[in-house]
């Protein structure tokens, strides 16, 4: 029995001596082997409690299981492999978490959550290429401290029917040019108030990101903005798989979101490409069967408000984008590109485009179009003097060789629609400007050899 107290009633006196804020704090390490949270000859004699840290330095792997709620102040794994599973109970960490795992160690390594409640108070900080995996439909983690942090190769999955729970804000970043990474696939991650931000950092050489796979739901609709910063990726992809955002921004250079292969994306406030300029750019694609609806903006929506944002690009192909709320405002510079056979870009209210923006038509290959990529329900009420229209030449080329077309590229509800003044095309393809439409014919050159180009 003494033996058994020894451990705690040193640590006490050492806490006693270091002028520690508890005289009952304890730092307490899994021995190694599976085992019971509550067993005290895991931890050396003691049993874990609330004014405590525990660790797991170096081992693994290991099975961790609890049947009754266990509270203690903070975790830490590191170069640790360790699987937990406390059924219906809840583990609750008051004051933080960290798990790290260096290259060195190889093989699995990080935190495991199986089943039961996950619940951290304080930071969360997920580093040196560990993987924490909330799994299961019986597992939930919430993360209610002031940060989540993830980086240096660090990836947080939540997987087959987990929950995630922030109030938190969540920030993925770089560091020794290792990202850090969060997947969610069949499985829901809500944001529960406007202080659980989600802000990505990438560099030139790294992406952090964001991926949400099929079944998996990211609703992030409560917090003003979702950031995907320079070099920085978001993925929806694959069927079920939905990001809800109150405002989706795509900032300083080179962010990137791609909607895919059945996945749907949403933003209340807007999707924002902003803070370009120059050779920076910032893209939004809506491809392969993928679908996105809100206001898209530039810049911001005033015209004389917010960051250059040159060279941004709204690319669909093969997919469904839905403008809605106010008027679309395609400006500075900024690209709407219309690709394949089967896309659909529609505005609910009327369409501007100014400050030298550009609309790219891809004329697709192997057929003609039986709708219009680029439906606008109100009017194009301004197209200025240095916006360009431009029916791509390589696309042109192989539709040329493919029998050619004739495409109608925009509809709308007005007769005194704005047209382009600068119209860039292949000698044998014709845009032609009515009221109510553009039109691209590419001629039907076969076989035909090709000047040149």
């Amino acid at each position: 029995m003494y033996p058994k107290i020894l451990p705690r009633l040193f640590a006490i006196a050492l806490a006693f001596l270091l002028g520690g804020s508890s005289l009952f704090a304890a730092t307490l390490d899994w021995v190694g082997g599976d085992g019971t949270f509550l067993d005290p000859t895991m931890w050396g004699g003691a049993v874990p409690t609330a004014d405590d840290t525990v660790r797991f330095p170096n081992v693994g792997p290991v099975a961790v299981s609890s049947s009754s709620d266990a509270s203690i102040s903070s975790m830490s794994v590191s170069n640790s492999d360790a699987t937990f599973n406390f059924g219906t109970s809840t583990l609750t960490l008051s004051s933080g978490l960290n798990v790290s795992a260096t290259a060195a160690y190889g093989g699995a390594r990080g935190l495991h959550w199986t089943s039961g409640v996950f619940s951290v108070g304080g930071r969360a900080s997920f580093s040196k290429q560990a993987d924490v995996t909330i799994s299961g439909s019986s597992s939930e983690a919430r993360f209610f401290g002031d940060q989540l942090n993830i980086n240096e190769g660090a990836t947080l999955h939540v997987l087959n029917g987990a929950t995630v729970t922030n109030t938190a804000s969540v920030n993925l970043t770089i560091a020794s040019n290792l990202p850090g990474g969060i997947v969610v696939s069949n499985a829901t991650w809500n944001v529960n108030n406007s202080a659980g931000g989600f802000n990505l950092t990438g560099n030139a050489t790294v992406s952090s990101y964001l991926h949400v796979l099929a079944g998996g739901v990211v609703n992030h609709d409560k917090v003003q903005r979702l950031s995907a910063n320079g070099y920085s990726e978001i993925i929806v992809d694959g069927d079920g798989a939905v990001l809800k955002a109150n405002q989706l921004a795509m900032q300083n250079s080179f962010a990137r979101m791609t909607v895919r292969n059945g996945g749907f994306a949403s933003a209340g406030w807007c999707f924002w490409l902003g803070r370009g300029g120059g050779s920076t750019s910032n893209e939004m694609a809506v491809v392969d069967g993928g679908s996105a609806q809100g206001p898209v903006w530039f810049g911001y929506n005033s015209e004389n408000a917010g960051w250059p944002s040159s060279n941004n690009t709204v690319r669909v192909s093969n997919g469904t984008l839905t403008i809605t709320s106010n008027p679309f405002n395609l400006r500075d510079e900024c690209n709407l590109v219309l690709q394949g056979t089967n896309t659909t870009v529609t505005t609910t209210h009327a369409m501007r485009v100014f400050r030298g923006a550009r609309i790219i038509f891809h004329p697709p290959a192997q057929r003609s179009l039986n709708h219009a990529p680029l439906a606008v329900s109100g009017a194009i009420t301004q197209i200025d003097a240095d916006c360009t229209f431009i029916v791509d030449e390589d696309a042109a080329f192989a539709c040329a060789r493919n029998g050619g077309g004739n495409f109608t590229v925009v509809t709308t509800s007005s007769d005194t629609t704005a047209r382009f003044q600068n119209i860039t095309a292949p000698v044998y393809v014709t845009v032609t400007q009515a009221n109510r439409s553009i039109n691209v014919k590419v001629e039907n050159l076969g076989r035909t050899f090709i000047f040149i180009r």
